[in-house]
């Protein structure tokens, strides 16, 4: 399964004909504790609304940040992980299987990942898992197609990862790959297209982005290395980034105080022969995150420059091609990005953590309206009977007219299905062997026998809370041919209006 990914760079300074620009409204800041590393989003007390969670140090804790509305933020509990013990950065998302969003967060000073776990909004110490030394980034999926969410973390001064594969029960096997030189950051995507969730490494000092394949069974094996020459990663995503149905890899890098996003493009199978980079405007561009910004359906990118206090945005074009970086003020030393929607507009917010503020700041977009809006994004999985299911609609979305009809063809014939939603925005994450589009929590239409064509239909009322919220569809049915027994469509994004 090893490959060789020898990158040549590319170095633009512009992109040509990027989207417009996107807006965010000035930074509002929130007193997260000594020197916070980084936060996690997620809807923590379930009341639709994402929450966030941010690690600081002396006292060492997690600050609960609970969103009280239209992307408003109040401190309403510290979860502390113990003195001396160095909480980095967490990650949510339920791994008890209660339905309740959790959390973990690395410990860099003791070497562990401690679990919080989340019961009814209130969060308490769980079990710890040793690791390697100095672990700091984490990242969070399903790579087994169980069920259950998995966790790794990069380990900086250990130049390794480990994988925490969740057995259930808050029981976790730990296991240690080699990662290069002060690895600074993973993350998980199906970058080898066969369902299942590889893992992705920025190692810095060896400036390289290190690929291991998922080979099953929650074990990864190296596939290969991509080169980055004389710019040295910092922070990593996987995301769709051009217009083919890939995962592509960005990575945040730089040399003697140039910064760029670098991107790496899938050729198939995982192989990535080139890059190109883009600058950011920034000084030591840290982490960076993927989010459809300007919602016109492709993937753009931010980062945290910590030293210019401030974020850097770029805006995709479609093909793969990003603008120059917009740059927004956010607090002193930002280290740590992240996009979710905050305000529940249908459009991706940022959040930035400070560590010499001493703050998170949080940026809403601007980019949602109550125009009507029909978007479709994501990749379906394809169908035992070589068919790619596809959402779409009739009428319009309107409050008014309430004549909107989500549909679904090219499914298989005669089975059962359902078509599924979300209100908090989209994801890109392995699930049974496709792509889970929408952000949890998810909610389910009722089930329905598909006709003999493979196609299906929902009349969707709108009410008037609904005008200018953004909801997404995906369909799921049965699939007895195809890997895990399911099918599953591409996702739609609907903005209601008047």
């Amino acid at each position: 399964m090893n490959q060789s990914l020898s990158l040549g760079v590319a170095i633009c300074a512009l992109a040509a004909s990027a989207s417009a620009q996107i807006s965010f409204s000035p930074a509002v800041g929130y007193a997260a504790g000594s020197v916070p590393d980084a936060s996690a989003a997620g809807d923590f007390n379930n009341d639709g609304r994402i929450d966030l969670a941010t690690t600081s140090n002396a006292p060492d804790k997690l600050t609960i940040f609970t969103n009280t509305g239209s992307g408003a933020f109040s401190a309403s509990a510290t979860v502390p992980t113990g003195s001396g013990t160095g909480p980095h950065t967490p990650v949510a998302g339920d791994l008890d299987g209660d339905g309740d969003i959790d959390l973990a967060a690395s410990l860099k000073n003791t070497n562990q990942v401690r679990i919080l776990v989340n019961t009814a909004g209130a969060f308490a110490l769980g079990p710890v898992f040793g690791v390697g030394a100095e672990p700091r980034s984490m990242a969070i999926a399903d790579i087994d197609n169980d069920g259950d969410l998995d966790l790794a973390v990069s380990n900086r001064s250990g130049n390794t990862a480990n994988v925490l594969r969740n057995m259930g029960g808050l029981a976790f096997n730990v296991a240690g790959y080699q990662a290069g030189v002060d690895p600074r950051a993973l993350a998980f995507g199906d970058v080898t297209g066969d369902g299942l969730a590889d893992l992705v490494i920025a190692s810095h000092d060896t400036a390289q982005i290190l690929v291991l394949a998922n080979i099953g069974a929650g074990s990864f094996a190296p596939l290969g290395s991509i080169q980055l020459g004389a710019l040295k990663p910092q922070g990593v995503v996987v995301a769709r980034l051009n217009a083919d149905a890939l995962f592509d890899i960005a990575a945040s890098t730089g040399n003697n105080g140039v910064e760029f996003v670098s991107v790496s493009f899938n050729q198939g199978g995982g192989a990535f022969p080139g890059a190109t980079s883009f600058g950011t405007g920034g000084l030591d561009s840290s982490f960076l995150c993927a989010a459809d910004m300007d919602l016109d359906g492709d993937m753009d990118l931010a980062t945290a420059n910590t030293d210019s206090n401030n974020a850097s945005v770029l805006a995709n074009n479609g093909a793969g091609a990003f603008g120059a970086a917009q740059l927004l003020a956010v607090g002193a030393e930002p280290g740590h990005i992240l996009a979710r929607d905050l305000d529940g507009n249908g459009s991706p917010d940022l959040v930035t953590s400070n560590s010499a503020a001493n703050s998170i700041s949080a940026l809403l977009n601007q980019a949602a309206g109550t125009g009507c809006s029909v978007v479709s994004y994501c990749v379906a999985k394809q169908t035992s009977i070589g068919t790619f299911p596809s959402v779409g609609s009739l009428g319009t979305p309107s409050l008014q007219s309430q004549d909107f009809v989500l549909t679904l063809s090219n499914a298989m014939p005669s089975v059962n299905g359902l078509a599924f939603y979300s209100n908090t925005g989209a994801t890109s994450v392995p699930f049974q062997g496709g792509t889970l589009c929408l952000a949890t929590p998810i909610k389910r239409l009722p089930a329905q026998q598909f006709s003999a064509q493979g196609s299906a239909a929902y009349g969707i009322p709108i009410l008037p809370a609904m005008v200018g919220t953004t909801r997404r569809f995906q369909f799921w049915f049965r699939d007895g041919g195809a890997s895990f027994g399911s099918g599953l469509s591409n996702a739609l994004a609907v903005t209601f209006c008047n």
